[in-house]
């Protein structure tokens, strides 16, 4: 068989907390008292196995009709409300203060419409009942569909019970292999080398972060890792300035804190933007959306300078780069310019007026445009024309920012490395990666319900290459800032659909993924082909050479005294051609392409 060599943990697509608030990630507290009993249903005993009708109404049954794994599912029937369904007791099993990975494989039976299928939690404490949402999906009567999650539950119970419902209808509906897990603290891998050391001698390496990144494991993973940071969204405008008189510092504060105290540096993001802004920035004096008039003209290009202004003089000289404007190309205009509010108020003078205002407020910080699909030829030339006119002026550009969001095909290594060329060309002009993440998926709607090995394993190579590729142009890249650091905290969770994603060189436990060893030590990411050589009667077959043949060099290896041979060390993603000889059987050679997850290579003679 085909064996990757390293332990796989894929990331889910979300976390809710036990008090139905929004799903938005905090630190993960310390945790206490946790139970070591975690519940496994698949109903192979062909029983209940602790399940019951939730109201009393429906019926539950195990049965062989439909099952998602093995010989038997729970099949939930005459449903008479949405909120009928199964549950079962979870009351020893959960306890407050502690993080659990839910998951269960949920399908609609055959007759009934798709519908939202989803997994509550019933809290009793004294005579009060509460219910807080945990996951939910839309689900058909065509395939089964992986409801999963990471659940912090935060409050103290006498009773409780997980169960499986629906937002609306009656839809009889299956359920198997579900899982409920405790999952201790997470603690980051102090063994491993570190990111930041092992990039040091090319470029800085960052990492975008949020305030509930500054303690526990995620913090130390930052001090580990990484010696620059991003603010994920605490500067932009939006959060920063949310009325015309107010300013909220809070946020980026701590997170200028953190760095300082930790010995890094801080990029700023972004002073110009057209999306998270406040609803009043596009107003006119008399609350009314603007409209292109010189008047709005004027007073648009007064907030921004005063924006800036007051934005980069409260950071100062703790602010060593900013992304002064954001995505203001769109080439599929012919004068390239984004059609953004901007724009259309203030024409492309807002960019000029921008990077003038943050030079005058911080005479030490780099000044970069940002944009995503730098690589694209029509996109990139746009910008080139841009950065070259902005100089030629005296606008004060020092950098271009490529955001980088890869997915597991594209851009290419030679595309980064032709565009770099490109804007370094540019006499005084920086390159930074400020929003790098390869995503696994290559298109807006294909879905894993659990990530394939293989699928991982090819990100691993994406990573090799292309930091390869940022290798390669040493001295033409400052820094490399990922967009997150792990797949627990990621916006392509939900971007551009909701659907498990994976896009960052730690997963979900913070610990290091095939992404992480692609950067630091490729030569991990090798794969084992092993099988076994036997009679034509079924007896293996000792001292078979069996031969191995692909890009490099054949290599050989001798079956062992039941028939058994392994090649360690095989780089996957590539052909191969297994061939066996022997002195009594025949064998044909067997082709492959190993993608980290096939099964074993099998050889029966022929006399």
């Amino acid at each position: 068989m085909i064996l990757a060599v390293w332990s796989l943990h894929c990331g889910d697509s979300g976390r809710l907390l036990a008090d139905g608030s929004a799903d938005s990630p905090k630190p993960v507290s310390k945790k206490t008292n946790a139970p070591a009993s975690d519940i496994v249903s698949n109903f192979e005993s062909n029983t209940l196995e602790g399940w019951q009708p939730r109201i009393g109404n429906e019926t539950v049954t195990v049965t062989s009709v439909d099952r998602h794994t093995g010989s038997y599912s729970l099949l939930t029937t005459g449903r008479q409300n949405a909120y009928d369904g199964c549950k079962i007791n979870v009351t020893n099993s959960m306890v407050a203060g502690s993080e659990y990975r839910v998951s269960v494989w949920v399908k609609i039976a055959a007759g009934s419409p798709t519908s939202t299928i989803k997994v509550s939690l019933q809290r009793q404490l004294g005579s009060t009942l509460t219910y807080h949402p945990v996951v939910s999906k839309e689900v058909n009567s065509q395939s089964w569909a992986r409801l999963t999650t990471v659940f912090d539950y935060s409050l103290p119970h006498d009773n409780l019970w997980l169960y499986v419902e629906s937002t609306s209808g009656t839809a009889s509906f299956y359920i198997d292999d579900f899982e409920l897990e405790h999952l201790p603290p997470p603690k980051i891998q102090t063994e491993i080398p570190s990111l930041r050391d092992e990039l040091a001698p090319h470029f800085k390496i960052g990492a975008a972060v949020w305030q509930g990144d500054l303690a526990g494991a995620h913090s130390q993973l930052l001090k580990k890792h990484f010696d620059t940071l991003t603010a994920e969204d605490a500067m932009k405008w939006g959060p920063i300035h949310p009325t015309e008189s107010t300013y909220n510092f809070a946020p980026a504060d701590a997170i200028v804190n953190f760095a300082k105290t930790n010995g890094m540096q801080v990029r700023g993001h972004a002073l110009v933007w057209h999306e998270q802004v406040p609803d009043w920035l596009f107003r006119d004096q008399n609350g009314n959306p603007m409209t292109p008039t010189q008047q709005n003209k004027a007073l648009l290009l007064k907030r921004l300078d005063d924006h800036i202004r007051a934005v980069v003089t409260h950071f100062g000289s703790d602010i060593t780069a900013w992304d002064v404007v954001n995505e203001v190309i769109d080439h599929g205009q012919p004068d390239g310019f984004r059609r953004n509010m901007w724009f259309q108020i203030c024409g492309p003078e807002y960019i000029d007026r921008a990077f003038l205002a943050a030079r005058a407020a911080a005479p030490n910080a780099k000044l970069y445009i940002n944009d995503y699909q730098t690589t694209v030829p029509a996109k990139r030339s746009h910008l080139l024309n841009l950065i070259q006119n902005l100089r030629s002026r005296g606008i004060p550009v020092d950098g271009i920012g490529h955001q980088l969001h890869s997915d597991i095909e594209s851009p290419t290594a030679a595309e980064v490395i032709e565009t770099v060329n490109l804007f370094s060309a540019i006499p005084g002009i920086d390159n930074q990666i400020t929003e790098m993440d390869v995503s696994i998926y290559d298109n807006d709607h294909q879905m894993y319900e659990v990530i394939p090995p293989s699928v991982l394993l090819k990100q691993g190579y994406r990573y090799r290459d292309l930091f390869n590729a940022f290798r390669q142009l040493d001295g033409k890249i400052s820094s490399v800032t990922f967009w997150g650091k792990a797949d627990d905290h990621t916006w392509l969770s939900y971007y551009p659909i909701e659907r498990l994603n994976a896009p960052l060189p730690f997963d979900d436990r913070l610990q290091a993924k095939p992404a992480f060893w692609g950067i630091v030590e490729p030569n991990k990411l090798k794969i084992e082909i092993s099988g076994r050589v036997i009679s034509s009667d079924g007896r293996g077959l000792r001292g078979a050479t069996v031969t191995l043949t692909g890009s490099g060099s054949p290599v050989t290896t001798v079956t062992s005294s039941l028939g058994y041979y392994t090649f360690a060390g095989v780089s996957p993603f590539e052909p191969y051609t297994v061939s066996v000889s022997s002195k009594r059987y025949r064998f044909a050679p067997r082709t492959l392409a190993p993608s980290g997850n096939l099964a074993g290579i099998d050889f029966v003679g022929v006399e």
